[in-house]
């Protein structure tokens, strides 16, 4: 394969998503961590989410097309960037421990499980599938995260 470096390294976010186990979570807690270091900072915390949005679908898509193959393991940049998501307008105090364990839990069931509908969007062509599917899971976990606050279930 000849590998566009700039799009592999994006995909892949620089080479983690080569992990021969669970690479979407590692995705996934790569994620957490730049939300829980960015997250008292909305307009940093929304530009990365933009830019890896936007990159990855453009750059999940050419590395799908180099691979031959839908949806590779290996391209952990959709984890990453939907991360963000999952914990957006998540007021700081509640930025604990606790919850940061039951957003990861969640997103990373949803995005195994693919849970209509879910499961429909990933079936939308290129990168757009790719990361579709991801945005859906953190804006399900965001919602379950705003009524468990709401609810009063993380003080």
């Amino acid at each position: 394969m000849n590998k566009n470096r700039f799009h592999y390294n994006i995909a892949t976010l620089f080479g983690a998503g080569n992990v021969k186990y669970a690479p979407g979570t590692l995705g996934s807690l790569i994620g957490l961590i730049f939300v829980y270091i960015l997250h008292d900072n909305i307009v940093i915390y929304s530009l990365i989410f933009l830019i890896s949005f936007i990159l990855g679908v453009i750059s999940s898509d050419k590395v799908q097309h180099e691979m031959g193959e839908k949806d590779p393991n290996q391209v952990i940049i959709d984890e990453f960037a939907c991360m963000f998501v999952a914990f957006l307008f998540i007021p700081q105090v509640y930025m604990t421990g606790p919850l940061l364990l039951t957003g990861f839990t969640i997103f990373r069931i949803l995005d195994i499980t693919k849970i209509p509908p879910i499961n429909l969007l990933e079936k939308l062509k290129g990168g757009y599938g790719i990361m579709m599917d991801d945005l859906a899971c953190g804006v399900i976990t965001a919602a379950i995260l705003h009524l468990l606050i709401f609810f009063k279930i993380f003080h």
